[in-house]
């Protein structure tokens, strides 16, 4: 497994002039700002773990705080509102905005997926709140413990990290921190099948971390202990992999390209063809993508992490 580079400073991050970078990856330019979300000063985001977008260009950042788990800003930055849930919430993560504009996240922590409007009323829960399935593991294993403990797939839930519903009201669920599974749910919330095992083969996970459904409904898999991406039909049909990845970790797709977020300090843009057509950043860059999404007009938004995790702007330059 790849690992990124350690940062020799411990120093505070808010202890700088506040600056922008230019990255570039061929005809892919982007300024990338820090300090994009302007909050107040009595309020500080926590562990942002998840972010999707509406069609009015608001971003909607999943914050791991059990008073406003959701957070809203403007396309400037500005923040709108936050939102609370009508539902216990333990720990949010992977954010995803329906074409009706609902908003699905994983509570990994509860071991359910939920599915509420803007204003956190739930429409949908899939799992049962506080109940694991089985897969073998131990669940007071921190991270990279807890991965290798797993022994075997379970049912829905152990620790699910993302749902994605199709258009056709096909619901995926990467349900990776604690089993090896993805799982098929029809509209009406009821489990179609499952598929994963232990490992790295081509039907196996070590932790499906990030999930996205193409418009050919092939489902990208971000199997993040592994460092790859593996991507099956709508039955769960292995199609192909892409390895050599820096911890893959989520999905945005403009319908004609993937572009892959990865931990370790990378974002790699793919066309559905699984041909590279981008790579920005490196092994211990700041790019240290664990939630992505992003806007028609190819602007990025992006939950990093830094010793601490920011939300992040990558705005498109278009020459």
């Amino acid at each position: 497994m790849k690992k990124a580079t350690k940062i020799r400073s411990k120093s505070n991050l808010t202890n700088l002039i506040e600056s922008d970078m230019i990255i570039v990856s061929g005809k892919y330019k982007y300024k990338f700002s820090w300090n994009w979300a302007k909050l107040p000063e009595d309020m500080k985001l926590t562990l942002i773990s998840g972010v999707t977008c509406d069609k009015e260009g608001n971003v909607y950042a999943l914050n791991r705080s059990e008073d406003y788990p959701i957070v809203v800003f403007d396309k400037d930055g500005n923040l709108i509102k936050r939102i609370s849930i009508k539902e216990p919430v333990k720990r949010v993560h992977g954010a995803y905005m329906t074409s009706d504009e609902k908003i699905w996240f994983a509570d990994d922590g509860g071991h359910v997926v939920r599915k509420i409007d803007k204003e956190g009323n739930v429409i949908m829960t899939i799992g049962e709140f506080g109940k694991p399935s089985d897969t073998g593991c131990n669940n007071a294993l921190p991270s990279p413990e807890l991965a290798k403990s797993i022994k075997y797939r379970g049912l829905p839930f152990n620790r699910p990290t993302k749902a994605f519903e199709t258009d056709n009201g096909n619901i995926y669920v990467s349900d990776g921190y604690a089993n090896v599974a993805i799982h098929k749910f029809g509209k009406d919330g009821n489990l179609i099948k499952s598929w994963g095992a232990v490992g790295n083969g081509d039907n196996e996970f070590r932790r499906p971390h990030g999930i996205w459904v193409d418009k050919f409904e092939r489902v990208w898999v971000a199997d993040r202990e592994n460092d790859t991406v593996k991507i099956f039909n709508s039955e769960g049909e292995f199609i192909h992999r892409i390895d050599d990845l820096l911890f893959p970790t989520d999905f945005w797709s403009d319908g004609n390209l993937m572009y892959v977020g990865e931990l370790d300090g990378r974002l790699s843009i793919f066309d559905l063809e699984f041909k590279l057509v981008a790579q920005l950043g490196f092994a211990g860059s700041p790019l240290c993508v664990h939630a992505l999404y992003g806007m028609p007009n190819g602007d990025l938004f992006a939950c990093v992490f830094r010793g601490e995790y920011y939300l992040v702007k990558l705005e498109r330059i278009w020459d």
